[in-house]
């Protein structure tokens, strides 16, 4: 079975396993409204996304936004991110 990680992590959580929090967003003008830092990541079911560029700390919401678009647009050893 291939897990993405927030699905992983809401396993653990069932499991009374402590993971790090984080949200997914399905639109990148959503992230206006986080909090920053953050670090936003590709959701694909294969490792080395950060290699592929899929992995990027933030600080500002201009930045996530633009960030988060370009990171929506990869193709992560044949998956597009969610």
């Amino acid at each position: 079975m291939m897990l993405l990680e927030d699905r992983g992590k809401e396993l653990f959580r069932e499991h009374g396993v402590e993971v790090p929090r984080g949200r997914r967003y399905s639109d990148p003008e959503e992230l206006r409204a986080a909090s920053f830092p953050l670090v936003i990541k590709a959701l694909v079911p294969v490792g080395g996304r950060g290699k592929a560029g899929g992995v990027s700390k933030v600080n500002t919401s201009d930045e996530a936004v633009r960030e988060a678009s370009r990171i929506l647009s990869l193709d992560i050893s044949g998956y597009r991110p969610q």
